[in-house]
């Protein structure tokens, strides 16, 4: 008995342990599964949510022991439109970053505040699109501004980062695909979008109102204490910013318990007062998904208005740039330039030949290659910025074009058939428009040859009718050399030489008088085309003529060209293409010059049918 007793407590306790293992062994596996489950969720979410916890609200209850020289009007401002919450701006701070901002952008942002211990915001042109545009809106950048040094920016992100700029600073960080991040700091002067200038540009933009000497030359030494004294007035003057920065990014506890982000909307404050314009002054906090606006830029934004930040004379000849900038935002948005600044323009036009000729170059690639050169060359025209960019183009449109004496304007009314008496300022901006329609959807597609190629044609056709001294239509394109049959092939040719020779005399004058080479101190124009541009450009109006008619299909390059067609067989063709290199050439500076010549032509027949004009 005792025996079978013993045999039956083992296969109890065998039964026992083989369910207890199943049980383990199911818990297991679902243990196992669940943390998988959760992996995959953690996966799933978006990476700027995982990057950037949500942060506690911005409290506006500054004490009446801070920053007592601000106190009042400061106050003011925070109170009534500092903040603008996320049931007001509608900008959806996840899918925001990460759909529009380079991959790498919340990294940043992380490593900004963890590393360096400093509030970072982005700020200019992306929190205006958001604003303006909606869903529809495509930022071409994403700019970061920060409370931390420059120093501690190239500490954050090991490496990642290079410091570029004397009078305008700005850190650059790579982020994915190969494009950079930029990054200013609060402890540099401020500025809006735009680029570093060197310190040879800063001198240059000095000359203007610089003492002299007994002998009446540049006193640079007076310059140069003078600069020193400015600086130093800037440094005492954000001395309050500095000393705040640190407290900007930790929470100041009141005795009843609240917090105190006075200090951190401080040092935001002076950096808004030293951009721009108010609708590139909005700050954007993806911590708190809130908007700092202290200048109104909300309201100029939904208003549709460019206005400076401060007093516009003041701003305009602090930077000349800002001129190209306010008809960039003028022409893209369709926004209305205040009177105050239109006829700033207007005063201090002729002042944008003292800043930086890459700055400048930049600015209007920028005006002419995203899909609204058209508006912006009318605006160029309005604003007599045109005389000094584009003074050959400025004289074509003089004659045709009403006189400037309004400050009001109307870009659709702008060309009237009475004072177009033969409609070439028709023709041109038609073109224009035509090649914003083929740019609008991929500004990739677009080039500094192409709008060059678009606004030189129809200068030479006119020179060219006024030569021949013909009846016939003055904007009349020679034919495509493939449609001409063999009976007219002299007389088309004989047009084609004709129009080669007129748009030569165009490129000639224009880099006579505005070529970024030839520099002198007391030209009055801005230097901004190099020759290789200008050669591109040519190739492109040339593609469809005889020169090329034995290029291999699909392979446009002026060393496949056959200028025997030429009256002087090319002589003043190779003045301009050709390179300081022996056997290299200035082809167009795209991949795909075939395709950009069908974009030109394509555009410049749209404007010269007669049944458009």
């Amino acid at each position: 008995m005792r025996r079978a007793r013993r045999a039956c407590q083992r296969a109890l306790g065998a039964a026992r342990g083989a369910r207890a293992a199943t049980t383990l062994t199911s818990t297991s596996v679902d243990a196992r599964a669940s943390t998988r489950a959760r992996g995959a969720t953690r996966r799933r979410r978006p990476p700027t949510e995982r990057a950037l916890p949500r942060l506690p609200p911005t409290t506006l209850t500054p004490r009446p022991g801070d920053r007592e020289r601000y106190a009042r009007s400061l106050r003011e401002q925070f109170a009534r439109c500092a903040v603008v919450r996320e049931r007001e701006h509608g900008v959806p701070r996840a899918t925001r970053l990460t759909r529009d901002a380079p991959g790498g952008t919340t990294r940043a942002l992380e490593r900004l505040r963890r590393r360096a211990g400093a509030d970072a915001y982005v700020v200019g042109g992306a929190v205006r699109d958001w604003i303006a545009l909606g869903e529809r809106a495509k930022p071409r950048d994403v700019d970061l501004v920060t409370s931390a040094t420059y120093e501690e920016i190239e500490a954050a992100m090991d490496g990642r980062a290079k410091v570029v700029g004397r009078r305008f600073r700005v850190a650059l960080v790579r982020a994915n695909a190969g494009r950079w991040i930029e990054v200013a700091s609060f402890e540099s002067e401020g500025e809006g979008e735009g680029e570093g200038e060197s310190e040879e540009d800063a001198t240059r933009a000095d000359a203007e109102g610089a003492p002299v000497t007994a002998s009446g030359e540049t006193d640079y030494d007076a310059m140069l204490r003078r600069r020193r004294a400015e600086r130093a007035k800037r440094e005492a003057t954000s001395t309050s910013t500095t000393s705040s920065r640190r407290a900007s990014t930790t929470e100041t506890i009141a005795e009843d318990g609240s917090r105190d982000d006075f200090a951190r909307l401080l040092a935001v404050h002076d950096n808004a007062r030293r951009r721009d314009f108010t609708v590139n002054a909005m700050y954007y906090d993806p911590w708190r998904n809130e908007i700092l606006d202290f200048h109104g830029g909300m309201n100029d934004t939904h208003a549709g208005v460019v206005r400076t930040v401060g007093d516009t004379n003041v701003s305009l000849r602090e930077d000349p740039v800002r001129m190209l900038r306010a008809i960039r935002l003028a022409a893209r948005h369709g926004f209305t330039m205040t009177k105050e600044l239109r006829a700033a323009l207007r005063a201090y036009a002729a002042t944008l030949a003292s800043a930086s000729p890459r700055r400048v170059a930049s600015e209007i690639e920028t005006l002419m290659q995203n899909g609204y050169s058209e508006a912006s060359f009318k605006l160029l025209w309005h604003s007599t910025l045109m005389k000094y960019a584009f003074p050959v183009q400025h004289e074509f449109f003089k004659p045709r074009l009403p006189n400037k004496s309004s400050l009001t304007y109307d870009l659709e009314s702008l060309v009237s058939p009475n004072r177009d008496f033969d409609g070439g300022a028709r023709v041109l901006f038609d073109a224009l428009k035509a090649y914003d329609g083929h740019v609008s959807d991929d500004i990739s597609k677009s080039s500094v040859a192409q709008w060059l190629a678009i606004i030189v044609a129809p200068v030479a056709m006119h020179r060219m009718a006024t030569r021949r001294d013909s009846e016939e239509d003055p904007y009349a394109l020679p034919p495509r050399w493939s449609d001409v049959d063999a009976a007219s092939r002299d007389e088309v040719r004989a047009h084609w030489n004709a129009f080669t020779a007129s748009v030569l005399d165009v490129f000639d004058e224009m880099l006579e008088r505005t070529a970024a080479e030839t520099r002198d101190g007391g030209r009055t124009e801005l230097s901004i085309l190099n020759r290789s541009e200008c050669a591109s450009a040519l190739l492109l109006l040339l593609a469809h003529g005889p020169v090329f008619a034995d290029a291999p299909s699909g392979d446009l390059k002026w060393r496949h060209a056959s200028f025997e067609s030429l009256v002087d067989r090319g002589e003043r063709v190779f003045a301009l293409v050709k390179t300081k290199r022996r056997n290299e050439w200035s082809d167009a500076n795209k991949a795909s010059p075939t395709a950009e010549a069908e974009v030109v032509r394509a555009s410049l027949e749209v404007a010269t049918t007669t049944t458009t004009r």
